[in-house]
């Protein structure tokens, strides 16, 4: 979503809630850098001094052949890379951790990532530069790592992509407790600059009581015991030109399982928009997936079941879609397959596909 502002208003602050939480998170970074942490002195400086530094290359390639049968069209087949992506990443001078990622596929080249994040201790770390903005489990899920070759229909509904700003986060009593704050500009990536007032920010928090789940699909473990992950989020949002904004805010509830080779997930969004002199709208979706590994952990079947509903109004969509997988290395190379429909409620169409994608990870 893209942030818009309007200018200060007489008798009030100047600063808007994001703003005052952009310039707190600003000046914190500024007055603990002033005061070098431990570690990292004059004679970092020096060209004589080796400073530990590490370097990793990977890359990532997702080809996909799709099937299409609109129910208003005709039938169509094509072939494209969904993704492609190299990345550089590792760590430096102890604490700071980075990550710079480019999309290869498409038009042109883009830069997708590119932040540097410092690890004060493992309750709390401060990631600034251009990331994702951390709201919905299946976002933040690695598109390397889904069940299924894409994110459901409520994902592209809710989620906002990534972002440009600052976030903190953490792990709390070992790994049972994790959250996640952030402010960010509001306007995508690659911009030079926040062209308005407004900024996206965020707030995550998951337990997980018996033991760490990491956002990644599909029981690949196999976990002799019950792991569960359960979540909740907040963001809130202004989009369109200054002096009329519409102000979004939105929250979501999560949750994972996984025993054996079986795995669950799913997710239900709620959000409240408010236009300048109209109606307030509000609109909701969830989903849910399952997925069964059998034995050895080369083959998967998974089914999804997805629904946005705008309250109140005529419309929305409704997802169903089961999938086969085949992992040759796991996540990292694998071949999937899955047949869909997609209804459309307002438009009273649908929409059948099969698609095959293969994935490479180097």
């Amino acid at each position: 979503m893209r942030g818009r502002g309007r200018g200060g208003e007489p008798g009030r602050t100047i600063f808007a809630p994001g703003v005052r939480w952009g310039l707190g998170a600003g000046a914190f970074l500024v007055a603990y850098f002033l005061i070098l942490p431990p570690g990292l002195d004059a004679q970092d400086a020096d060209d004589d001094v080796e400073s530990p530094f590490e370097l990793n290359l990977s890359a990532r390639l997702q080809v996909r052949h799709t099937v299409s049968d609109p129910s208003d069209g005709d039938r169509t087949a094509s072939t494209r890379i969904r993704r492609a992506r190299l990345a550089l990443s590792g760590a430096a001078y102890g604490d700071f951790d980075y990550l710079v990622q480019a999309e290869l596929s498409g038009p042109g080249t883009h830069l997708v990532d590119a932040f540097v994040r410092y690890r004060f201790a493992p309750w709390l770390a401060v990631r600034f530069g251009q990331g994702k903005v951390e709201y919905g489990r299946q976002w933040i899920t690695s598109s390397r790592d889904l069940q299924l070759a894409d994110r459901s229909i409520v994902d592209g509904r809710f989620s906002v992509g990534r972002d440009q700003g600052v976030s903190i986060g953490g792990r709390l009593a070992g790994e049972l407790f994790e959250y996640s704050l952030g402010v960010f500009n509001g306007n995508g990536i690659n911009q030079p600059t926040n062209d308005n007032g407004r900024f996206i920010t965020t707030a995550r928090a998951v337990v997980t009581p018996l033991g760490a789940l990491d956002p990644v699909e599909g029981a690949h473990d196999r976990p002799d015991s019950p792991k569960v992950a359960l979540g909740v989020a907040v963001l809130r949002n202004g989009i369109g030109e200054r002096g009329a904004v519409t102000d979004i805010s939105r929250w979501n509830v999560e949750g994972a399982f996984e025993l054996s080779g079986f795995s669950l997930v799913g997710e239900y969004h709620r959000e409240s928009s408010e236009p300048p002199a109209a109606d307030r709208l509000r609109t909701q979706g969830w989903y849910v997936q399952g997925g069964y590994l059998l034995e050895g952990g080369g083959h998967e079947l998974v089914v999804r079941r997805a629904v946005v509903d705008p309250i109140g109004a005529v419309g929305g969509a409704i997802e169903s879609r089961v999938g086969y997988n085949r992992y040759l290395h796991g996540h990292r190379v694998k071949l999937q397959a899955d047949l869909a429909r997609i209804r459309d409620r307002e438009r009273a169409t649908s929409d059948r596909a099969l698609r095959l994608e293969f994935q490479l990870t180097l």
